[in-house]
């Protein structure tokens, strides 16, 4: 596996880190100035790293055989927190960046914990948790105080719903979360409370048969999210959280000619990058001026490559 970086404005591309390894779950601290990756080789579990934004000093945190996913730095950017699964139990660890120091936050959880995401202001964390013996999965809270200093956390559920809610993602106020759930039979996309977990409000119709990644700007206005039709790729659309009754509340940004998955905004909110698969079965990195949407001709084409077949590239991170 090998990392790069990638300029958007002059695309540019450069590789800072190469390994002989599977890399997995990039995650940049706050200020930019540190990387944090999981590797994985073939004899041993997944290892996870930090180093600095240039590629140079990388240095191991963490060493078990159980996996270590996925990652997420603290708001002040002296930890990292990351998932330990076993065939056993699922565990979600916190180690100090400096000294390498590492406890556990939560413990024998049954199931597995994925899309931790913190709030705009760092005072939470939310993400997604199957409850011991359940098929059924919720959104959960946890105090960042609590996650810094505690010996251990107590989760408060956002959702609490007999179906399968998944991939939270906080609006740019902190006032409400995004989630995906199909609660109604099919897969849809909701916003709730960040605070009291009530006021549950469907933003999209159905997305048959399954909706992928979904990423909320920094202006409040735009949720993208995937979705996969019958046969080959996914699809990404745009949802104006700003409009109930606009004809073009939906807009779908990329062809049919690729399937296209993981969205990312940048910092200021306007570019998306995601991972775009053609035909060829070649993966690349893709980003797309979000100024489309507000032209007649719209984005459909508008996306650029900036791996161009060079690369088997998958979930960009932007650098803060």
């Amino acid at each position: 596996g090998t990392i790069y970086l990638l300029d958007v404005s002059r695309g540019i591309t450069s590789i800072i880190q190469l390994t002989y390894d599977w890399v997995y779950s990039l995650a940049w601290s706050p200020d930019g100035e540190h990387l944090a990756f999981v590797t994985q080789e073939q004899d041993r579990g997944r290892r996870l790293f930090v180093m600095d934004a240039d590629g140079r000093h990388a240095r191991l945190l963490t060493e078990h055989g159980a996996t270590n996913q996925p990652i997420a730095w603290s708001p002040d950017g002296t930890h990292v927190i990351f998932e330990s699964a076993s065939t056993t139990h699922t565990t979600i660890n916190i180690v100090n960046v400096a000294d390498g120091t590492t406890r556990a936050l939560l413990d024998s959880i049954s199931g597995s914990i994925t899309g931790l995401r913190w709030s705009p202001d760092g005072r939470y964390a939310v993400f997604t948790m199957r409850q011991p013996g359940e098929d059924t999965q919720d959104i959960y809270r946890i105090d960042a105080e609590c996650i810094q200093h505690a010996d251990r956390c107590d989760a408060t559920p956002l959702t609490q719903d007999p179906a399968a809610d998944r991939s939270p993602v906080w609006s740019g106020d902190g006032q409400r979360v995004a989630f995906i759930s199909d609660r109604s039979g099919g897969p849809r996309v909701y916003t709730v409370d960040a605070t009291s977990g009530s006021d549950v409000r469907p933003v999209t119709d159905n997305l048959q048969p399954y909706a992928l990644s979904l990423a909320w700007s920094p202006s409040q206005r735009w949720l993208v999210f995937g979705v996969s039709p019958s046969g080959f790729g996914s699809r990404l659309y745009l949802a104006d959280t700003t409009c109930e009754d606009c004809e073009d509340q939906f807009r779908r940004i990329t062809p049919d000619t690729a399937a296209d998955t993981a969205a990312a905004w940048s910092p200021d909110g306007r570019w998306l990058a995601y991972i775009t698969r053609r035909f060829n079965l070649i993966v690349d990195v893709a980003v797309l001026d979000i100024r489309c949407a507000e032209t007649v001709n719209g984005c459909l084409g508008a996306g650029r490559l900036l791996t161009n077949d060079t690369i088997q590239a998958w979930y960009p991170v932007w650098r803060p």
